[in-house]
């Protein structure tokens, strides 16, 4: 699969950006290098969707917890 998102990284801008998606999901550590790769892409979506996937890599985002209601205090 490794081998198969990085040839897809030398395509066009379409499956550059499938590639840095799909490695964002697989979330192994073996493709942050690809993801780094992705950072520096010429093509704005790539470059935004390598750091989503990076940040997600590292536990950086989260599901924000539950609105929490106060109004039956009152």
């Amino acid at each position: 699969m490794q081998q198969s998102l990085s040839r897809s990284m030398q395509a066009g801008p379409d499956l550059r950006l499938q590639a840095i998606k799909l490695a964002g999901q697989w979330g192994h550590p073996s493709v942050l290098p690809l993801l780094r790769r992705g950072l520096h892409d010429s093509d704005s979506q790539v470059v935004e969707a390598a750091a989503a996937a990076i940040e997600r890599h590292r536990g950086g985002l989260k599901p924000a917890p539950a609105p929490v209601s106060y109004t039956h205090l009152r």
